[in-house]
């Protein structure tokens, strides 16, 4: 009796080992897998993903350690690579730049017979260049959605302290109307995580504090520092989103004063290459009679 009881339990226990190897039986679903499960389905989509998802994964854990600065750079940039993380979106741009290096080692050694050394090399110079490119695209946007957060901000606050000033609203309704007022702008995208961070029962004070933390810029934490601080002493908020968005004005005309000293320096080279060309206009026909004078 007891050797059938323990073989039905090691049959049980070997039957539902392996329905759990096929996939016969799952765990019952949380909040974590359906969000896991969705973002995957948004990434099949993607033919590159969908080709090569057995390969990205173990790229992304590579390039976490390999690219840290260029990940953490890009997360706090929001530079719009959803569903994708930055370390996958990387291991997507290697991808997309290995099979452009070899597709061009392929024609050069298979169409232009050229010998395998060649081959290897632009295709090596191919995969380099499409891979820089690709990530200094992403890196261009981060630098992108950076400045029109800093250029909105000042404004942004404004409008937070009028809506307080009004008496209709709190702070967070007032964030709440500046989220919608931005729509379509990364600064109502930015507005509204902490709408949305409150409503899954966040305390906004620690909503802010994460928030700042997530994208690290200088003016966003010093914002998330004043209302935080202004909400634990119970100060009048209204006055310190004014003197903020002074401040911000301030910073953000300083900005474009710099970015238009800047513009006299770049515009040097360019100057000079039109510069020269202009004096080979003027110079060409003396230099054509010196050469049929000296017989060159």
């Amino acid at each position: 009796m007891l050797q059938t009881m323990e073989s039905l339990l090691i049959g049980g226990l070997a039957a539902w080992l392996g329905a759990d190897a096929v996939g016969f039986y799952s765990p019952p679903p949380n909040d974590r897998s359906l969000i896991d499960r969705e973002r995957r389905e948004r990434r099949l989509v993607i033919p590159c993903y969908s080709l090569f998802e057995a390969w990205i994964q173990p790229l992304s854990s590579l390039n976490g350690k390999l690219f840290f600065p260029v990940i953490d750079f890009i997360d706090r940039g929001d530079a719009e690579i959803h569903p994708f993380t930055a370390a996958e979106f990387i291991a997507i741009c290697e991808l997309k730049s290995l099979l452009c290096g070899v597709s061009t080692a392929l024609v050069m050694h298979g169409f232009l017979q050229s010998d395998m050394r060649a081959s290897f090399f632009w295709g090596a110079v191919v995969c380099a260049a499409v891979f820089w490119m690709l990530l200094s695209n992403a890196l261009r946007r981060c630098r992108l959605v950076a400045n029109k957060i800093r250029s909105r901000l000042p404004f942004t606050v404004e409008l937070i302290a009028l809506l307080m000033e009004s008496g209709g609203a709190d702070i967070l309704e007032a964030v709440r109307t500046a989220a919608i007022e931005n729509e379509g702008h990364p600064m109502g995208r930015r507005l509204n995580q902490l709408v949305v961070a409150e409503s899954h029962g966040v305390e906004f004070s620690e909503a802010l504090r994460e928030w700042s933390d997530k994208y690290k810029d200088d003016d966003v934490i010093e914002f998330a520092f004043a209302v935080r601080t202004s909400l634990k002493r119970g100060t009048p908020l209204e006055e310190t989103l004014r003197a903020l968005s002074q401040q911000f004005q301030q910073r953000r005309l300083q900005r474009l004063e710099r970015a238009a000293e800047e513009c006299k320096v770049h515009i040097t080279w360019p100057g000079m290459l039109v510069l020269m060309a202009c004096l080979l206009i003027v110079a060409a026909p003396f230099i054509l009679a010196a050469r049929d004078v000296l017989g060159w």
